[in-house]
């Protein structure tokens, strides 16, 4: 998206870069004023890109995390994950690592039914064959239903594997119009 005057996007830009500042200082309360204003400011402009929007949840919701502030951060994860069922395939790593997000939510809040129920939609996104991952993932997933290798410890550095195995994918796979690099 190119910065212009005319779309306010340059006041976005300075806006959000000010929040990921905040957040890097663990100003958390100031982290995110800023990125619920880049959010509430880029909402209002109906041709603004969703994945970018989706960029200000995901933020919104780590700094939440921060907090300990576990159901606001929910709410951001939930919005993230319906703005990429629009513009993503449904086996993509990023709708499994959302819901990986959710999860450590639910973890956190004790609410153990809807951990149980997020793992069981980040393997089955893992697991659709068209998935770039799908290797890694179905080892993973057999290991931890193995009695001899399911070891919390084990599980963890497994987890870690498939977490760095997805963004070196993730880089790899996503679509042409997003980069890692998108620039407001």
């Amino acid at each position: 998206m190119e910065l212009n005057k005319d779309n306010g996007s340059w006041i976005i830009h300075v806006t959000f870069k000010m929040g990921l500042v905040y957040m890097k200082w663990g100003r958390y309360d100031s982290a995110i004023r800023h990125f619920q204003g880049v959010l509430d400011y880029s909402s209002s402009i109906q041709s603004f890109p969703l994945e970018v929007i989706g960029t200000f949840h995901e933020h919104l919701a780590m700094a939440y995390e921060k907090q300990r502030k576990y159901k606001e951060a929910l709410n951001h994860w939930e919005k993230l994950l319906e703005i990429q069922t629009k513009i993503f395939e449904p086996f993509s790593i990023e709708i499994a690592d959302t819901y990986l997000s959710m999860a450590e939510n639910y973890l956190m809040l004790l609410e153990f039914g809807r951990v149980i129920e997020m793992w069981h939609k980040v393997k089955s996104v893992h697991l659709n064959p068209l998935s770039p991952n799908y290797n890694a993932a179905s080892f993973l997933f057999n290991q931890m239903e193995n009695p001899d290798t399911s070891s919390p410890e084990y599980i963890r550095t497994l987890l870690l594997q498939l977490r760095s195995h997805s963004a070196s994918v993730k880089l790899k796979a996503q679509p042409s119009y997003i980069s890692e690099k998108t620039e407001l």
